[in-house]
């Protein structure tokens, strides 16, 4: 994560903006993964409450599912010198 933070630290204005339009190419994958997260909230809660617990336990056995994390450190920004 350091290096990423220097490298970027090392850009010029032009190659920032370039950076930032492959950022807004990337946004649908943002909203892809906040999808999955709601997904996964409504099939963790509905394993967990009545009646899907019921049907969970006599059709299915299914385990509820893992969400989408991120570590803390990696949400940082990095600090860009525009010298």
């Amino acid at each position: 994560m350091r290096e990423l933070r220097e490298r970027l630290g090392r850009l010029s204005f032009e190659q920032l903006r370039d950076l930032s339009d492959e950022f807004e190419i990337s946004v649908p994958d943002a909203k892809k993964k906040r999808d999955y997260i709601e997904a996964v909230r409504l099939y963790n809660t509905e394993l967990r409450t009545i009646p899907g617990r019921w049907w969970n336990a006599l059709l299915y056995g299914a385990e509820p599912m893992e969400t989408f994390t991120i570590a803390e450190e990696s949400m940082e920004t990095p600090e860009v010198d525009f010298n």
